[in-house]
């Protein structure tokens, strides 16, 4: 089942680096590797912990073998204990130098001592972990060898380009694109058909077209795009930010549970609501938009990824393969969303459906995607050093991005120093702003791309956008008259 990986050049790099130290205990891990892993497994805390556990079991074993005066001088001496075994282990043998004259006794040289060994577990898990993300990303390069140029979804006679411009059939039809016939248990008496195909509706049929692209659509997301990297589509080809976004101001779609297009009206109906639009700058005018009375409910998500493409970054490799789930699948197919807010007569903007951010105008925040790679493992030892293998049931998924809220003063350089909890970070998934955050952390996007962001999604520095209507109004209005000082934020009379 299990192929060989490369282990990762950090681990073979410091293993060759000094001479070979020892294990304390030689035979002590014989019956926890090779070690399965599940898909959430492989990281360096689960690991450790198995070798300090087998430790833990090699000393007992020591002990109770050699009692007695004499029996105690046979003992195995083992400065730095379990950390000691796993550093040799994880190929950490330049960290383990430190050990040479470490404090055996008690009081104050104990907590330098502790301070020592953190140093070398930490540097032990990094070795690890490195092993488990190269693995993950030999996975994927050998799973995944084809790409994608969109052709199943184009051959029903879809434009790619007038798609994410929010034009064409998909974006300006009205109808479903599948449909439970249990969903039309409450007034049946209004309907002539109850079936599941909706193309067949009395009230709102759908097109021959739209149908053929909403199966194109749910066997491109089924059969490609966890098994392919999809082509960049047409405009996107300089996204500088490394981030783009959808907005969509209707409901094309009933009997899904999101917006407001239900089977007896779904004329001109709206998406959730999940953002507020700031304003909008159309032929060289500013057009602000407080409130939610013109622009109604709206609906943003997007993506981000980072600088490196080399096949670590999956968000980076499988970029255009979450705009596809985001636009196509999650939100037109699953929920019915269509058009931008350049669609709304009311609104005075020509922008993009789907965009790069720079490219969009600006709003208080936005829901998120990301792509992730899963596989299992297993970890052996080889020639004195863990190596971390794949399995070969690799596949790609889409979830909810992971971030963190905005933090002033916490940098890249205290984000790689320090755990989350010591910096008081806290999580936030599911928001774009949070996810470009977090890439920032990591190093994976630099300080010009952030500031591009933030131009956008102007709660980026805001959280609190996140829990109201309220907070996006009023987050919505400072940076208005932080750009613009000398215009009222009110809005304007449109003929």
């Amino acid at each position: 089942m299990f192929r060989t990986a490369t282990i990762a050049a950090v681990v073979a790099t410091a293993a060759s680096s000094v001479a070979a130290v020892d294990l304390c205990y030689e035979d002590a891990y014989d019956e926890v590797f090779p070690l399965d892993l599940g898909t959430d497994d492989c990281n360096a805390s689960n690991i450790f912990k198995k070798v300090q556990a087998a430790w833990k079991a090699a000393k007992k074993a020591d002990h109770a073998a050699n009692t007695g005066k004499e029996g105690r001088k046979n003992r195995i001496k083992c400065k730095g204990g379990a950390i000691h075994d796993f550093a040799v282990l994880a190929g950490e043998q330049e960290a383990l130098k430190v050990f040479k004259g470490l404090p055996r006794k008690t009081g104050e040289e104990i907590d330098e001592s502790n301070e020592v060994l953190a140093e070398v577990l930490e540097a032990s898990k990094n070795s690890i972990a490195a092993s488990c993300e190269n693995a993950l990303r030999l996975a994927g390069e050998e799973t995944i060898t084809t790409t994608n140029d969109w052709g199943l979804v184009t051959a029903t006679g879809v434009d790619l380009k007038d798609f994410f411009d929010g034009k064409g059939f998909l974006n300006e039809e009205t109808g479903n694109f599948q449909q439970d016939p249990a969903r039309f248990k409450n007034n049946r008496d209004k309907f002539i058909y109850m079936g599941a195909d909706p193309r067949y509706n009395d009230h709102y049929p759908t097109s021959e077209q739209s149908y053929a692209a909403g199966i194109a659509i749910d066997e491109m997301y089924t059969d490609e795009s966890r098994e392919q990297w999809f082509d960049q589509p047409t405009g996107f080809e300089e996204c500088e930010s490394n981030t783009a976004m959808c907005c969509w101001h209707r409901d094309r779609q009933y009997f899904d549970d999101n917006g407001n297009c239900n089977a007896l009206d779904c004329a001109n109906q709206n998406p959730g609501d999940n953002t507020d639009l700031c304003w909008t700058e159309h032929e060289g005018e500013i057009f602000p938009y407080p409130g939610s009375g013109t622009e109604n409910a709206l609906h943003c998500h997007g993506l981000a990824w980072g600088n490196d493409e080399s096949g670590l970054d999956l968000n980076a490799k499988g970029k255009w393969n979450t705009l596809f789930y985001v636009s196509m699948y999650d939100h037109l197919k699953q929920r019915g969303y269509a058009e931008g807010i350049g669609a709304d007569p009311k609104i005075m903007s020509n922008q993009a459906m789907c965009g790069c951010v720079e490219k969009m105008a600006p709003v208080a925040r936005a829901d998120c995607s990301e792509l992730v790679g899963t596989v299992s493992y297993e970890a052996s030892i080889i020639d004195g050093l863990i190596v971390i293998e794949h399995a070969d049931d690799f596949q790609l998924e889409f979830q909810a991005c992971e971030g963190f809220q905005y933090k002033a003063n916490v940098t890249p350089d205290d984000f790689e120093s320090n755990t989350v909890g010591d910096l008081g970070l806290k999580r936030q998934n599911n928001d774009l702003s949070a996810f470009v955050f977090r890439h920032w952390l990591e190093g994976k996007i630099r300080d010009d791309q952030v500031d591009t962001v933030e131009e956008t999604l102007i709660g980026y520095t805001k959280p609190s956008v996140n829990k109201s209507d309220a907070n996006r109004a009023v987050a919505c209005e400072e940076a208005f008259k932080a750009k613009f000082p000398n215009d009222a934020y009110e809005e304007k009379e449109i003929e």
